[in-house]
């Protein structure tokens, strides 16, 4: 599977394996990739958080803060993903593999890693919610209240997988309401060419790409 990751992707595993044995974790935990992803690609990070700077500064002193931190390991051992991490690294590369992207980057792993329901997507989900200090339990079930915010986290999340040129060139995007989900959707000529993407209204990416409306269940939307 590794093969297919771009350099900047496998610099993310890297990252997390390094955290990971540095708090004394026994595995590699999504917690893990997400500090691996701000080492990596802090600007993936900020522009889901646009203007918080700040708060994305203390997502490494949450995550300490709530991670059981034991002695440190020597990077030369073995470690093991979680089954967590796991999942969360298959559905980045099914993601890349319904949008036919040969190869796996960092913004197909942020996919995965909000994919499921863990202390680092509870992180970013809260960051983006309260301007203090958040506590990361369950996020309020409405945090994306209106179109606007779906089209930024949409937005944030189709730059590394499509570019920023083909995002600029499909633009205005628009959010529409179903249920619990916002549908983001570009301009195209046909269906092929439009870019979409499915929020939750609590914050969840349910997926992202081009032709068509992609959930993480791989149905479409």
């Amino acid at each position: 599977m590794f093969e297919r990751f771009s350099e900047r992707a496998r610099r993310v595993i890297f990252f997390a394996r390094y955290d990971a044995s540095q708090l004394g974790s026994s595995s590699i935990e999504i917690e893990h990739m997400l500090l691996g992803i701000l080492r990596e690609d802090r600007a993936l990070l900020e522009r889901l958080l646009p203007e918080k700077t700040d708060l994305i500064a203390r997502i490494r002193p949450w995550i300490e803060e709530r991670s059981t931190v034991g002695k440190k390991t020597s990077t030369a051992m073995d470690m093991l993903m979680s089954d967590a991490c796991q999942r969360a690294l298959k559905l980045g590369v099914e993601e890349a593999d319904r949008l036919s992207h040969s190869r796996v980057v960092t913004g197909h792993l942020l996919l995965g890693l909000l994919g499921e329901d863990h202390l680092a997507s509870r992180v970013l989900r809260t960051s983006y919610e309260t301007e203090s200090s958040p506590d990361p339990q369950p996020a309020a079930q409405n945090w994306v209240p209106d179109g606007e915010t779906a089209i930024r986290i949409a937005e944030a999340v189709l730059i590394p997988i499509v570019g920023a040129e083909t995002l600029d060139e499909r633009r205005p995007l628009e959010a529409t309401p179903k249920g619990d989900k916002w549908f983001v959707t570009s301009g195209g000529r046909n269906r092929e060419d439009r870019l979409s993407a499915v929020i939750g209204r609590d914050g969840r990416v349910f997926g992202a790409g081009q032709g068509g409306f992609v959930s993480a269940s791989g149905k479409d939307g």
